[in-house]
């Protein structure tokens, strides 16, 4: 019998959105253990309470964190992320434990989530940071273009998102995920006209169809693989004071991103890389597996 996955593993369509970083409190390791091993039914619980809002509790793990709470996925389950340092466009990788990703169709019922699932961990973890988070209704991005729309459906999305490992039940149908914030260089973006924007994007910025470029583009940078090897929802962080993006990005094996994440940053034979990276900066780029459920229960047996 395969394990089920937990719910909420790379929604796109929840409009609402909210992230919890969190450090691991050594001194609180058995708590943990037991409150992690109830968060399934927790999120359920949560659920039904807003049942009209579509709303899902996903929790991400850091290796360091499985390796602490004594139920470390087999080697081969995390390479590390590179960080590019060669490049002008290199990544700030940065170890979490755990990402608590909460999506919803309504904002108070993602805001009443965050708030109980903090409380709940509140002295066994260390709170880092949390992102509020959101997309247009159009699918746009903060610089003004229709991002990638994911249309995967049914068993090739499930393919796609789940590493299958029927013969290692505490891993089987989980997912990867690298989860960053990009803070975007927007006074620079805004000083460019509409059709350098388009020349630099390869779309057009009201339709979002494809345009002729005399040189590689964003898009042509970003489109190979996507929806074929790993999936990417590109998302804005709701704040006044900086203007930034969380991406995430879903995959079977942490490879697929590795090779995506190299395609767009490192110069290619003509020395091009995607140009939009001249106009944001990343600061944070973190690696995780989502577990499938069975992986929550087997920690009551963890000592």
């Amino acid at each position: 019998m395969k394990s089920q996955g937990q719910a909420g593993v790379a929604n796109r369509g929840s409009i609402h959105g909210l992230v919890l970083l969190c450090q691991v409190q050594p001194a609180h390791l058995a708590s943990l253990r037991l409150k992690l091993a109830k968060l399934p039914s927790l999120a359920a619980s949560l659920d039904e309470r807003f049942s009209e809002s579509l709303l899902t509790v996903t929790a991400a793990f850091g290796e360091d964190a499985f390796r602490q709470l004594g139920a470390l996925a087999p080697a081969h389950r995390f390479s590390d992320l590179p960080s590019f340092d060669q490049s002008p466009a290199s990544l700030n990788v940065t170890t979490i434990d755990i990402a608590l990703i909460i999506r919803s169709e309504r904002y108070d019922s993602c805001f009443f989530a965050g708030r109980v699932l903090t409380e709940w961990f509140a002295a066994d973890v260390e709170m880092l940071a949390d992102y509020n988070f959101f997309h247009y209704l159009d699918n746009r991005n903060l610089f003004g273009f229709k991002c990638w729309r994911d249309t995967l459906l049914g068993a090739e999305r499930r393919n796609l998102l789940a590493l299958q490992a029927e013969h290692e039940p505490l891993w089987d149908q989980g997912s990867y995920l690298i989860l960053q914030h990009q803070r975007i260089a927007d006074q620079a973006w805004q000083q460019l006209k509409p059709e350098q924007q388009e020349q630099l994007i390869g779309r057009n910025k009201l339709s979002g169809e494809p345009i002729l470029t005399d040189r590689p583009n964003h898009f042509s940078k970003v489109q190979e693989h996507l929806g074929q090897a790993l999936l990417w929802h590109q998302m804005p962080i709701a704040s006044m004071n900086e203007q930034s993006h969380l991406e995430l990005l879903w995959s079977n094996t942490p490879d697929a991103a590795h090779h995506w994440l190299a395609q767009r940053i490192e110069d290619d034979e003509d020395g091009f890389r995607d140009p939009i990276l001249d106009y944001q900066d990343n600061l944070l780029s973190a690696a995780f597996f989502v577990p499938p459920l069975p992986w929550f229960e087997h920690l009551k047996s963890v000592f």
